[in-house]
Order: C-alpha cells, then structure tokens, then sequence
C-alpha cells in the first residue's frame, strides 16, 4: 500500500510508505447517521487457497497447517486483484518518472509516523494486488483489506464517515456492534496525497479462525484525498513490528498492540511466527499464513535473516549485481514490505543495475536482460544470494513491459541506504517474519502446486 502506506502502503499510496503524524483532540460529538445497510458485506472468499484443500474453518478458502510441534497454523487465502488497463498505464508512468528524473526528493521519516511518505499521486491500491478478510465487532462485519508487512496498525472506514471515499466503501455500523468501544479522540494520519482522521477504538477482531478480544483499531470518520477516494481496498491491517503501531497506543502501556503481536500473546497461534506467499499467477490465491509456514507453498529451506529495526521487518544487504555489474551497498538494510509492488532502492544504487535489467515497453530486448542477485549475510554468518530472472522483475501487462524496480531516495535515523523489497521480490520468495527473534526468513516460493 507496502509497506496505509495501508499499501494506504495497501493497506493506499504505492504507497511505498505514507506519512503519518499523531494528534488527540477533544471530541465534542460521537454521533452519526447510518446510511448503508451493513448486511452487504464483502462476498465470501471462496475456494481451496494454495497448497491445502478447505478445512470448513469460519472463513470459506482458509485451512490448518501442520506445524512441526503438533500444533495447526491457519492460512488465509490472499487474493489477487489484477490492474486494470489504466492502473497499469497509471504505474508504468510512475516507474517512468522515478528512471528519468534528474532529481530525487528525499522521503524522510519523522516521529510518530505509521509508514515512509510517498511522494507520488498514485495510490496504494493502484500497484496492490492482494486482498485478504477480516472481521470487525459482534455481530461480525468484514471488510477487505491489504495485510501489510510495512505498516502497524489496523484500520477500516466507520459509518461516521459521510464522505465519499467512505461511502464507496464498506464501513463500521457502530450501533449494530454490541463489542465496540470508541475512545473520545481524534487520530489524525496525514499522506502525501491525502489525510485521514477518525477514533481509536477496541472491538473484537477476527482472521479465519483466530478472535482477538480489545483488539486496538483506527475507525476513520474522515477520508480526504485520492488515496482514499480511489482505493480498491476497505482498509489495511498492519503487519509491521510494534514500534509502528506507536501512532495508536499513544504512549499509553498496553496500547496500539498490532492484531498478530496479540494473537500470540493471548497464545493463538501454534508458533509466534508468520509467513506470507504472493502468487505469481493471474487467478490464483496467494496466502497469509498465522503461526507458521505452509511447507507446501515453497522449495527448499528458509534461509533466517538478522532484524534490523524496531518498526520494520529489516534486513541487512550486502552486494546487488546485475551480470558482470557489481553494485556494493553499503550496508544497505531492505524493507521486506508484502504493501509495495515494486522493489525500490536510492538511486546510487539502482541506476547503475538498470542498463542491463531496464526492459523496452514493446517487450522487445526481454532476451538481452539480465538475472538480478541480491545478497544477504544470514544468521550464520554465510553469504546467501537471491536471484531474479527478467521474468521476475519485468512486469509484463497486456503485451506491454516495465522493469519493477522503481528509485526513491528514503532516509531513515541510519546511516544506511534503504531498499524496499516488495512484491517484485516476494512472488519469486516465501517469507517468513519470527515475532520471538525478530528474524526473517526467505525460501524459494513453489508456484507449481496449481
């Protein structure tokens, strides 16, 4: 969205990240007509998802997966979204702009912000493609939402909300929610194409089979801006490590928990760790699966990564290389972000990969790419390299190509350089995020079981 970054990092922007800044207000009304029957929910997602036949779980299409301690993860299905005609032509010219540019604004990342800005008018949704279910209250209502590795909270529209980005959307009917309870304060997200406000709020939360009680979410009464307006997806539901769910707790103890770090608290999960296939073919489901890995969704072992950061799922790069081209990094860290579409990095370093990855949009010179090795120390000290062929990091749409590799300066509080590793990267690999170690792991995504 990416990382609503909500991907709004889905969960709006390309969001490669957005940027957010925290504000309490006195609230002098609560109150708010409901204009949408909330029984037209978002339809029932269908069918085996990868790798598991159904399991007649509570959602349709989610499974239990054996764990190697004897205990079951659950997967849920993510489902893919294609682009459009227009959303395509909208993130060709993007990728364009950010090559061909002679200047790049540096994104920066300031205090109390849920996700990196982005700089760009597209939204998130425009280069999302996968969409998951989650139930909100008592009744349940669900919603569709991006799950984002890059940010940290939990957010959906609310029937507070009368604009018509909200209106397009499915929203919280807070009078028919017997759980739901709504503080009496403003949260106020801005973006750089937009900015949200709206209520934090504690209601039951539910992903397939898992029901996290009190769960803290931001229900927005306020939607301004295209990345609302336009945004495929109801909400976002933020996967990012603790520190960036910080806009919701406040500095409040106990507060702002993202829903998985609860999941596992409230042991929920068979392992406190999940793990994330993208699909690489147009129809089929990727998936998110909560408590562990589903073996039969990649190839191999998982490779374990250091943690790099608080907020981010962040790993530490060596060398990038592109045929004979070798581009060291300087130590850079990747943002392993399942809310970006593109793999993005500064321009230090990606314009010196592009000659020999930089794909004609007739398709013409696909032949003459080459393979893109990404290397990583893991956490063994051994040297381990992530290969992209062309047919990896080309995005091929109606007979037309775009390298998805895209160039953005952003400055965290390191002295590092910082790469995106988006779906460009996670279709080719399985990743894994261990809540107990702070790790992260890779193995080779098996896209052969369909």
């Amino acid at each position: 969205m990416a990382g609503l970054a909500v991907k709004l990092s889905a969960s709006a922007l390309f969001v490669i990240a957005a940027v957010a800044a925290l504000c309490f207000f006195a609230q002098d009304n609560l109150g708010g007509s409901v204009k949408e029957d909330v029984s037209s929910v978002v339809p029932e997602i269908v069918g085996d998802g990868p790798g598991l036949k159904m399991n007649n779980m509570h959602f349709p299409g989610a499974a239990k997966v054996p764990q190697q301690n004897g205990k079951h993860a659950i997967m849920v299905p993510l489902h893919h979204h294609p682009r459009s005609q227009e959303d395509t032509e909208a993130v060709f010219r993007w990728v364009d702009h950010t090559h061909t540019r002679k200047k790049h604004p540096l994104v920066m990342k300031h205090a109390k912000q849920q996700r990196l800005v982005a700089e760009t008018a597209l939204q998130n949704s425009d280069l999302v493609e996968y969409f998951g279910k989650v139930g909100v209250g008592t009744p349940p209502q669900y919603f569709k939402v991006v799950f984002d590795t890059g940010s940290g909270i939990l957010w959906v529209p609310s029937h507070l909300c009368q604009g018509e980005a909200c209106r397009d959307h499915t929203r919280l009917n807070g009078p028919a929610d017997k759980t739901l309870k709504m503080d009496h304060g403003y949260v106020n997200i801005k973006y750089g194409t937009g900015r949200m406000r709206g209520h934090r709020a504690t209601d039951v939360v539910r992903v397939s089979d898992v029901h996290v009680q009190k769960q803290d979410f931001l229900m927005s009464t306020d939607e301004e801006g295209v990345v609302f307006r336009n945004g495929r997806f109801d909400g976002v539901m933020g996967l990012g490590r603790e520190t960036l769910a910080g806009i919701l707790s406040n500095g409040e103890e106990g507060r702002g928990t993202p829903f998985y770090i609860n999941a596992m608290n409230n042991n929920l999960l068979a392992e406190k760790k999940f793990s994330i296939y993208v699909s690489q073919k147009m129809g089929h489901p990727g998936a998110l699966v909560l408590g562990g890995v589903n073996p039969k969704l990649f190839k191999g072992k998982i490779t374990m990564h250091q943690g790099h950061s608080p907020a981010y799922w962040m790993v530490g790069m060596n060398r990038m290389k592109v045929g004979s081209t070798v581009v060291e990094t300087g130590q850079a860290r990747g943002i392993v972000d399942s809310g970006t579409s593109l793999l993005v990095g500064p321009p230090e370093i990606i314009n010196r990969l592009l000659p020999k990855a930089k794909a004609n949009e007739d398709c013409s010179n696909l032949h003459e790419l080459e393979d893109l090795e990404i290397s990583m120390m893991d956490v063994h000290g051994r040297t381990k390299v992530y290969k992209l062929t062309p047919k990896d990091y080309v995005m091929n749409r109606m007979g037309r190509c775009k390298t998805g590799i895209a160039i953005m300066k952003i400055q965290l509080k390191m002295a590092h350089p910082i790469v995106i590793l988006g779906d460009t990267f996670l279709r080719k690999y399985y990743s894994v995020y261990d809540h107990a170690t702070g790790q992260i792991g890779f193995a080779e995504a098996n896209h052969d079981q369909h």
